[in-house]
């Protein structure tokens, strides 16, 4: 089955489920999709107000119509990590 969003789309939260009451009826955007064990799709939501992800289930938002980019979210920079492969351990590369 096909994902119902899109990354960066806006939505809005509409549950029942007692875990999210602290976001129900607020805004945020997909930054992140996979579909799990039983085949439901599972959305990384950052919420605006609150700036904090979320995991939510497709069937827990509600589209708005509007689309944001990689650009409202992510400003370029990126970091480089330099992993012992023997430890597993990772360090910054500078």
């Amino acid at each position: 089955m096909a994902a119902k969003f899109d990354f960066f789309e806006v939505i809005k939260i509409s549950s029942r489920d007692k875990a999210l009451f602290e976001v129900n009826g607020l805004e945020g955007a997909i930054l992140g999709m996979v579909v799990n064990d039983v085949g439901s799709w599972i959305y990384s939501v950052q919420i605006f107000s609150l700036e904090e992800n979320y995991d939510i289930s497709e069937r827990d938002l509600l589209p708005n119509g509007k689309m944001m980019s990689e650009q409202d979210f992510y400003d370029g920079d990126s970091v480089a990590v330099l992993v012992d492969s023997i430890s597993g351990e990772g360090d910054l590369k500078t």
